[in-house]
């Protein structure tokens, strides 16, 4: 995972942290977090692009996607140089 992606799953754990202590459904809620914290797909690809001097370069595409509980995935995707 990226840095930036455990700190926000951190920061939200902690806010949390009042939910996960509760006697009778402490525990559910733990799960439920985790379980939204892992992606249930990831999907990686990459696209070949010519730049000005003519050289072929390659740039890397990510789509994760989270959770279908509430109905299919929406969002877009991610390209990183």
């Amino acid at each position: 995972h990226q840095p930036i992606f455990l700190q926000a799953v951190e920061e939200m754990a902690l806010s949390l942290e009042t939910i996960f202590a509760d006697k009778d459904r402490g525990e559910f809620y733990k799960r439920a977090f985790v379980a939204m914290a892992e992606p249930e797909r990831a999907i990686s690809f990459r696209v070949p692009w010519m730049d000005d001097e003519g050289r072929q370069r390659f740039n890397r595409g990510w789509r994760v996607e989270f959770s279908s509980v509430l109905g299919p995935y929406k969002g877009g995707l991610r390209f990183h140089p």
